[in-house]
C-alpha cells in the first residue's frame, strides 16, 4: 500500500498537524529522505514526537 492510500485510509484518525506533515512529505518526497526527523519538525513547526506517531498510524493495518 502506497503512503497516500495509507494517510486516506487512516484519516479519520489524523488531525489538522498530520495533515500539514502529510502534505509536507508528498510535496518535498526527494528532500525529506536526506533530513532528520529533527529537522522535518523544526520545519513544520512541531516536535519529533508527533512525526514518530503519524508514522505509528500509517503502519498500522
Amino acid at each position: 500500500m502506497q503512503f497516500q492510500e495509507r494517510t486516506q485510509k487512516y484519516e479519520y484518525k489524523l488531525n489538522d498537524t498530520d495533515d500539514q506533515i502529510i502534505e509536507y512529505i508528498i510535496n518535498h518526497k526527494q528532500e525529506i529522505t536526506n533530513i532528520s526527523i529533527q529537522t522535518l519538525a523544526s520545519r513544520l513547526y512541531t516536535v519529533p514526537n508527533t512525526i514518530v506517531r503519524l508514522s505509528k498510524i500509517s503502519k498500522l493495518s
